[in-house]
């Protein structure tokens, strides 16, 4: 796996630009291994090491270990989607700049269909995230989201979604 992340030095902020504070080059390998015991639920284990490089911040940079075992349900199932916790480790090479973590880390999206119409979705996220701050680099997110669908016939349906980040 291999990104890249850029913004325009023309993006300023108090004391700097998002060029110097988020550019990064992330590159890294994972790895999943999976169990099926039934046609409808799959276990897993998601194990991913990167390292996150920042060119005009070097300070920031960071290797990282993600794992993640977790479970995912088929679309026929009762309850559809995936579910996973795990731990993550952050660790800076220049812990003088940038603070160590390690920590709970975790992804879900689940969903339940009522009576073929009405689907209620459940997510969550906690994971880390790279800060436009230079005196707070990272900063741990955790979200929630709850979206509800009512299809309206085979081609329309009604969406209502929320989100909360804190």
């Amino acid at each position: 796996r291999w990104s890249e992340l850029v913004y325009y030095a023309e993006d300023t902020l108090l004391g700097g630009t998002y060029e110097e504070t988020l550019n990064r080059t992330t590159r890294g390998f994972g790895a999943t291994a999976r169990f099926r015991p039934t046609v409808l639920t799959t276990f897993e284990l998601l194990t991913e090491r990167f390292e996150e490089r920042f060119s005009l911040s070097p300070g920031r940079d960071a290797d990282n270990v993600r794992i993640m075992p977790g479970v995912m349900f088929a679309p026929r199932a009762l309850i559809n989607g995936h579910a996973r916790v795990g731990v993550r480790h952050l660790n800076p090479l220049d812990e003088t700049v940038l603070p160590e973590f390690k920590g709970l880390v975790s992804d879900f999206g689940l969903s339940y269909t009522l009576f073929g119409a009405t689907t209620i979705g459940l997510n969550q996220t906690r994971d880390v995230r790279y800060s436009y701050e230079a005196a707070e680099s990272y900063y741990v997110d955790t979200g929630f989201g709850v979206r509800i669908r009512r299809a309206l016939g085979r081609a329309f349906g009604v969406v209502v979604l929320g989100d909360r980040h804190a």
